[in-house]
């Protein structure tokens, strides 16, 4: 008799161990859709990757103004965005709206193209290659990385 009941026991712990909903992995990123990347998002980081230099913080150059730092951007399921003066008001504001565009893991919004790297419902980062003349009269391309956190 305790054969058959440690038997049972141990079939249903095996069981119930192996249950495991399809499709329900909570480590699962979501897809890269209009849907999943609605919300509202910050600049959080800006690098610029140069030949023979390496990689530089480049937060400066893409938001060179205080009042800068702390805006927003709305991306809307719709494909409009909003960008937001928040906190410290620029002058004149920068508020402004538009479009925008997803294109397979191309991403186009405001300012802001780039091919979407990472995606994992909360941080959105991208790269982009830029020219640009280090030396005048010599074009440099770069490679310029956003990071921006969803808020």
């Amino acid at each position: 008799m305790k054969k058959t009941l440690l038997a049972f026991t141990t079939l249903s712990i095996l069981l119930f161990a192996s249950c495991n909903k399809e499709g329900s992995d909570e480590n699962e990123e979501p897809s890269l859709t209009k849907e999943s990347l609605a919300g509202n998002y910050k600049l959080t980081s800006a690098k610029a990757s140069v030949p023979g230099v390496g990689e530089r913080d480049a937060m400066d150059i893409i938001s060179p103004e205080p009042c800068q730092k702390d805006d927003i951007i709305a991306l809307k399921a719709d494909l409009t965005y909003e960008y937001k003066d928040e906190g410290t008001e620029c002058t004149p504001s920068g508020d402004e709206t538009g479009t925008w565009t997803l294109n397979g893991d191309q991403l186009a919004a405001g300012p802001y193209e780039f091919t979407v790297t990472k995606w994992d419902g909360r941080v959105l980062q991208g790269t982009t290659k830029e020219s640009i003349e280090i030396i005048p009269g010599i074009p440099t391309e770069i490679t310029i990385t956003f990071e921006f956190t969803r808020q």
